[in-house]
């Protein structure tokens, strides 16, 4: 992200480094790990809160470092953080889900994308808003809608088909 100055900033050119391979790593392991899913919903819930966790902790850290609320603050936080993590949570349990008991493939893809503007949007350093504000409140729905979109075409299109 170019700053006044048309200078990018080292830490965001670097944050962006690593979102697909975060991205390729959070798409794999249910399709690696498929057979310790099936018939583990505790464990597919365990997993998509551990990707809202990370997302959250992700964001965390570079807020710490940009600028950290104020008191008065709080409760504006307190719901942006808690629609952040049933966003990012279900944004990774649909798509796990679909595809461990449907093994629906294109809803990997909708996770593929949401990880990309998650950790994109949470790693670079934006101290005039709040990324999980804006996540949460934009990006998370549209996302979420199209995965669930994608999920459903899928099945429809299977369904039509005799698959």
């Amino acid at each position: 992200m170019p700053t006044a100055g048309g200078r990018e900033r080292d830490g965001d050119r670097n944050s962006h480094v690593l979102v697909l391979p975060v991205a390729v790593l959070v798409v794999a392991v249910p399709v690696v790990f498929r057979t310790w899913f099936v018939g583990a919903p505790e464990l597919v819930v365990a997993a998509s809160g551990g990707y809202a966790g990370c997302c959250l902790c992700l964001w965390a850290a570079v807020r710490s470092v940009t600028q950290w609320p104020s008191p008065e603050d709080y409760l504006d936080y307190l719901l942006v953080v808690t629609l952040g993590v049933v966003l990012l949570t279900a944004q990774a349990g649909i798509p796990v889900y679909s595809y461990v008991h449907w093994a629906l493939v294109t809803p990997l893809v909708g996770l593929f994308a949401a990880t990309v503007v998650a950790v994109s949007t949470f790693s670079a350093r934006y101290p005039e808003s709040d990324a999980l504000g804006f996540y949460a409140l934009v990006f998370g729905p549209v996302l979420l809608g199209g995965t669930v979109a994608l999920a459903l075409l899928e099945y429809g299109v299977r369904t039509s088909l005799g698959g």
